[in-house]
């Protein structure tokens, strides 16, 4: 296949509105689904841009997700770069089966369907504390700083079993590894100190001699060395924290910016659950990644991948291919969304995605009936948007009721 597509540099990422794809995205999955892109280090690997053929490599055994063989999409330093390979073990989600299974089945029974509908009760209560606090602080609130940022940390942190009173310290490190402009000895840093942290946890669960939590059964059970017990909390946390709360704050713009549609998701439980589904689909705010590896050399939509490349997937252009959704530039809660790929697809799929779907359905039932007449404070289009992390979201998001 040729063309005379330009190869982009990087993932593109630059959107003239916060919910608009990036025009770049948009011009290549119609021109080539899957086409060069050269990436921070200089290697041309490739971009897949299409629904079908993200999820085919997603699913595909042949690519690795092993982070000693990924190159990051973005430009950085030589030396941030390497920082952000070297893991220490532990980051299950940057290895390849056995490993990677073998962690996912000791982590499992913490995150089914059973054990987090049990979990709904304490959301729904700290969610509605949550907002009678911002009601008393009184209008305009910040709901990134007031709400987003605080309900998934309160939430995935009590399921870890952290204590409320180090939070501060975990976000401020956190800050550093989502920034992609971060120098490396600042990443090393951030890395070495949440460690620590986690390190910490582990050593009290195992005085205690208590296993309540997700932190204290792997630490009471044996069942991983404690030093990898730090590691795992430490990638559960940072994980579920920065992408649920970025989801927070853009669905409900998204809601605010959408009243017929929000109308729509609040009328009924069974709609607001398929609110949360488009919404995921709709935003995607895993819009740098994931990557995978080429182990050997394989066809792809019509091109000849070889070991050793790199292939990252733009799930918001995925997730909004007209060859699988309908309307996909809308949002509109008479989609077919449930297939989407925001919580990704394959041996890899998000592990918390429905601790992660109770959050965002409480919060956004429980904010728009408290404050029905909340609004934005400024205009959408004075929102800055935070396209250099990983996740995509806003820096502030004022509002009066």
């Amino acid at each position: 296949m040729s063309d005379t597509t330009a190869v982009p540099t990087g993932i593109p990422t630059a959107r003239d509105r916060i919910f608009e794809l990036p025009p770049e995205l948009e011009h290549l999955r119609e021109r080539r689904p899957i086409g060069r892109m050269v990436y921070g280090d200089g290697h041309l690997g490739w971009l897949v841009t299409s629904y079908s053929l993200a999820r085919e490599v997603l699913a595909d055994s042949r690519f690795s997700s092993r982070a000693d063989l990924a190159r990051i999409p973005v430009r950085m330093s030589a030396e941030a770069e390497q920082a952000r390979k070297d893991i220490p073990p532990g980051v299950f989600h940057r290895m390849d089966p056995p490993e990677h299974t073998r962690y996912r089945r000791l982590l499992a029974k913490h995150f089914t369907v059973r054990r987090t509908d049990s979990m709904v009760q304490d959301i729904e209560r700290f969610v509605e504390d949550r907002l009678t606090a911002v009601e008393h602080a009184g209008p305009p609130a910040d709901l990134v700083r007031d709400f987003a940022k605080v309900v998934p940390l309160h939430v995935v942190s009590n399921v870890l079993g952290v204590p409320e009173e180090e939070h501060e310290r975990f976000v401020s490190h956190v800050s550093v590894l989502f920034d992609q402009d971060s120098a490396a000895e600042d990443v090393a840093a951030a890395t070495q100190a949440i460690h620590t942290l986690f390190q910490e946890f582990v050593d009290s669960k195992k005085r205690a001699g208590t296993g309540g939590d997700v932190l204290g059964h792997l630490t009471v059970s044996g069942e991983l060395p404690d030093e990898e017990v730090a590691t795992v909390g430490m990638v559960l946390l940072t994980a579920g924290y920065e992408s649920t709360a970025n989801m927070l704050a853009l669905g409900l713009l998204a809601l605010l910016e959408n009243p017929e549609q929000r109308a729509k998701a609040l009328s009924h439980p069974a709609r607001l659950e398929r609110a949360v589904d488009e919404l995921l689909r709709y935003l995607s705010v895993t819009h740098i990644g994931p990557i995978r590896t080429a182990l050997q050399d394989v066809e792809l939509g019509g091109e000849a991948i070889k070991a050793g490349d790199s292939v990252s997937i733009a799930l918001p252009a995925a997730n909004r291919d007209p060859e699988q959704f309908a309307c996909p530039a809308a949002l509109d809660l008479d989609n077919a969304s449930s297939g989407h790929l925001a919580f990704g697809y394959g041996v890899h799929q998000c592990l918390g995605q429905h601790l992660a779907r109770h959050i965002l359905r409480t919060s956004y039932a429980a904010v728009f009936r408290k404050f029905p007449s909340l609004r934005l404070a400024v205009a959408a289009d004075e929102l800055e948007i935070c396209v250099g992390k990983p996740v995509l979201g806003v820096s502030r998001l004022p509002v009066m009721w």
